[in-house]
């Protein structure tokens, strides 16, 4: 039974993103030697010599690294520490009232903490 390829073209999805998509199929063809099949990951453990998804901690610790590198504000690293979201003035409206309460709770909890007084 032949296995079906990801048609990325016929997706509503932005350039940038069908350029992302394509370029991650390639790199797992490199890694396999093969097409994705429905379901594998494309943002897979380099290390695995099968495709499997990247560990969660470990893409959490990169996440703040870029965040720290790019210059990020300590108090949004830590919120997004705390609740695995980013609240920036452009996707705001996209998260859910008690998202972006959270995220607010952990900005004011990292002040707490700096200055507790």
């Amino acid at each position: 039974m032949p296995t079906r390829r990801r048609n990325i073209g016929g997706l509503c999805l932005s350039p940038e993103t069908q350029a992302l998509l394509q370029q991650r199929q390639d790199v797992f063809r490199a890694k396999f030697g093969r097409n994705p099949h429905p379901m594998e990951p494309l943002l897979f453990d380099p290390d695995a010599d099968e495709p499997r998804p990247l560990d969660e901690h470990r893409v959490k610790g990169a996440m703040v690294d870029a965040m720290r590198r790019a210059g990020f504000d300590p108090a949004a690293i830590y919120a997004f520490q705390k609740t695995d979201l980013v609240a920036t003035t452009r996707n705001a409206e996209d998260l859910a009232d008690d998202e972006l309460e959270e995220w607010r709770a952990a900005i004011f909890e990292y002040h707490l903490l700096l200055n507790p007084n």
